[in-house]
């Protein structure tokens, strides 16, 4: 993951955010997390995913209180993927959040930038049964 501001993600791992705070790690950064249900099994393991957040994205995802590790683990896993109707450059990736009531997390990137970059995210109602 790459992102420029941390600062709406709301979570420590491993003190990042504690030694960011202090300015021991830079702006820029790439976290490499485990991958949900392939943390466990090596050879079934992806590289995570480089992405960064739009402006809304960071806000969204705050205001919806939708966890960065959601969208990581959507983005790295998802369940099912969607070209967007209306835009060739955007696709939809969407994954169940179990800790959020099996509700389904819609999250829509830019694919021809690069790094991907968020344009946002939601939780999808229409596909809380179809999933």
């Amino acid at each position: 993951m790459q992102t420029t501001d941390n600062a709406t993600d709301g979570r420590t791992v491993s003190g990042i955010r504690d030694a960011r705070e202090q300015s021991l790690l830079p702006l820029k950064m790439t976290v490499i997390l485990p991958l949900g249900r392939y943390a466990e099994d090596p050879l079934r393991r992806e590289a995570a995913m480089e992405f960064e957040l739009t402006d809304h994205a960071k806000t969204v995802l705050q205001q919806r209180n939708i966890s960065l590790d959601w969208v990581e683990r959507v983005l790295n896993a998802p369940q099912q993927t969607e070209p967007d109707s209306e835009d060739a450059a955007l696709e939809h990736c969407l994954g169940r959040i179990e800790e959020h009531g099996n509700r389904v997390l819609r999250v829509i990137i830019n694919v021809e930038a690069h790094p991907q970059r968020v344009v946002t995210a939601y939780f999808d109602r229409a596909m809380r049964n179809r999933l």
